[in-house]
């Protein structure tokens, strides 16, 4: 009803519950939905535990290095190969496991692949023969390239800014401390109950896929280019600094795991007469000094230039393989 002076007023508009008027034409909104749980978070332990597994690989095994040739009537190389066999397969398959993981999600390449690679570690123990043992390696080899390089990308999916720094950081410090462990535990295992009791361990890896695949959240099908991919990592490798970067890590790959966890143990052994025990706190000794220098890194790197640090990073690591070949005595062996 009109008023002097005043426009009438418009009809009355019955509003729905969320507020909106009742319009066929315009159906309302739905409200927000306040209740609807936040994504799920996976826990931590899951995560480390792939760190645990996954540097039980090369650590566990080395110490028992010379037991394993001497029991199985096998050559240094062919130990050596057994080595190997848990890192080498990486190299070609860590990208696929990459591309397939962004296509079909974490959790359908993780869980299995680290399930393939400690049950195959498991089963080593009671291989009968040197082929038996060598199919059991390449099968951890093909397994640890689908898990043990994607708990990072884990912690990058859930989180971001300074939590994902800080968890990635515990995720460094897990991987520091394995390396002083379990070179000590290889090597007591050995001494306590043979070459075969090094692979005992490797069976937590399968609670450890077990909780993956129920804590991490299922991903659906992506449309990934896989071409378009590859295309973008080849250009990449244009970039000078990623490449000598690339060299680099090869290089180093190949005196730590081809050198320092394959022919050191033999030489401790043959030419020292250390038993495993001391095999292990042998391989183990390192650990302690690089984590002292990654906790002042930083301090390094604001000081001197990274350029610098890592020029004299390379050159004291150089020197001491060669220490280590030259020493006379067991103590300068542990000092290099």
């Amino acid at each position: 009803m009109a008023t002097p002076g005043h426009p009438p007023r418009p009809p009355a508009v019955d509003l729905d519950a969320a507020g909106s008027a009742a319009d066929p034409d315009h159906p309302p909104l739905d409200p927000p939905a306040l209740d609807q749980p936040a994504p799920r978070v996976p826990p931590l332990w899951p995560i480390f535990g792939i760190t645990v597994v996954g540097v039980m690989g090369n650590t566990l095994f080395s110490p028992a290095i010379p037991s394993i040739r001497a029991d199985l009537g096998i050559s240094s190389g062919e130990v050596g190969l057994l080595q190997a066999l848990t890192t080498l397969p990486g190299i070609v398959l860590a990208p696929v496991m990459g591309l397939l993981s962004d296509r079909f999600g974490r959790r359908a390449v993780l869980a299995p692949a680290l399930l393939l690679y400690a049950i195959s570690g498991g089963l080593a123990m009671v291989a009968p023969s040197y082929g038996v043992l060598f199919a059991c390696r390449l099968a951890q080899g093909i397994g640890g390239a689908g898990a043990l390089s994607l708990n990072v990308v884990v912690i990058a999916d859930h989180w971001s800014g300074p939590d994902r720094v800080r968890r990635i950081g515990w995720s460094s410090a897990c991987l520091t401390v394995c390396l002083a462990i379990m070179p000590l535990l290889g090597g007591l295992l050995d001494s306590l109950a043979g070459w075969r009791a090094t692979f005992l361990p490797y069976w937590i890896g399968v609670p450890i896929a077990v909780a993956l695949w129920r804590t991490l959240p299922p991903r659906p099908h992506a449309d990934i280019q896989v071409g378009r991919q590859l295309r973008q990592g080849l250009l990449e490798l244009r970039n000078p600094v990623i490449l000598a970067g690339m060299l680099t890590a090869g290089a180093a790959f190949v005196l730590i795991f081809g050198t320092f966890y394959t022919a050191l143990p033999i030489y401790a052994a043959d030419e020292f007469g250390l038993g495993s025990t001391w095999r292990g706190l042998l391989l183990g000794f390192p650990a302690i000094g690089s984590t002292t220098t990654a906790l002042l890194a930083g301090r390094f790197n604001i000081r001197h230039g990274a350029r610098r640090v890592l020029l004299v990073s390379m050159a004291l690591f150089a020197a001491a393989f060669a220490a280590m070949g030259l020493a006379p005595a067991v103590v300068l062996l542990f000092a290099g």
